[in-house]
Formats: C-alpha cells, structure tokens, sequence
C-alpha cells in the first residue's frame, strides 16, 4: 500500500509534497533529460538511476532549481502547507527549500561539504541555520545521524 491511500484511509486528503510535470532540458540532441513527469508523497522514497549521461544530473539540477528547464513545472507543497512554484520562486526563496525543508547529496562531495570541518561541525552549520541553538540538542541530532559503527555493538 502506497503512503498515499494510507493517508486515504484516514481520511485525510492525500496531497503531493512535490509534484512534477513535463520538466525539460536538453544541451543537444538526446543530451539531458526530457519529459519526466511524477509526484512524490509524504512518506514516499523516490530513487533516480540510470546508467551514467542518462539526465540524473540534469534532472536533479532542475528539481532543486539551480537551471531552468526548456519546459516543464516543479511544484513544493511547504511544511506550512502553502504550494510553491519552483521557477516563479526567488533566488532566496530556493536557498531556503534547499537549507531547510530539502537534502541535496552532491555526486562529488565537495560541492556540498565543508571538508576542513568534522561531519558533525558540517551538520550543525545547517541545524544552526535553522534555529537550533541549543549545543545538547545539536548532539543528540549529530548522534542520530551517525553511522552504526560509532553506537553501542547493542544498539546495531
């Protein structure tokens, strides 16, 4: 059962988070990607694959709203609930979705780390960007985000 029709079940609307519709752009012929349409709902997981200058990049450049597309509409149900449009959205607007409400995984870890910092000083840059201040709450969201071998052989 998707996350969907559980929302269904409980009769509360099922409305995407984010929602996608003929998003376009190609550098030449059949270079990028084209037509992808889809909608992501809350609770949902969505992988991209595809074998290397298959568009993942290009795709995942324009859902996060660092190019325009050719064609095509990306639209961002806030935690507000408020429905934004990605390309009529500021240049702020986008930084804040991508600081706040998204995670973006860079393909080369230095476009989206700080590497003369720890992981956790990288992780509590963003945390503190978005109010956290308090230095006990800063490590008890560090900690969850550590990988396994660093707990306890009895927490794994």
């Amino acid at each position: 059962m998707s996350a969907a029709e559980k929302l269904q079940l409980h009769n509360e609307p099922a409305q995407p988070l984010f929602s996608v519709r003929d998003l376009t752009l190609l550098y030449g012929p059949e270079k990028g990607c084209q037509g992808v349409s889809f909608d992501l709902y809350p609770g949902e997981v969505l992988g991209i694959v595809g074998e290397s200058g298959s568009g993942k990049s290009t795709l995942l450049s324009l859902l996060s709203g660092r190019c325009p597309p050719d064609r095509g509409r990306v639209s961002y149900r806030n935690s507000d609930g408020s429905l934004v449009d990605l390309y009529s959205a500021s240049e702020a607007q986008r930084r804040t979705l991508l600081r706040t409400e998204w995670g973006f995984v860079e393909q080369n870890p230095r476009d989206g780390l700080r590497m003369g910092v720890s992981a956790g000083a990288n992780i509590g840059e963003r945390l503190m960007a978005q109010g956290v201040r308090h230095y006990g709450e800063l490590r008890a969201r560090h900690r969850l985000a550590e990988p396994s071998r660093n707990r306890p052989a009895a927490h794994r």
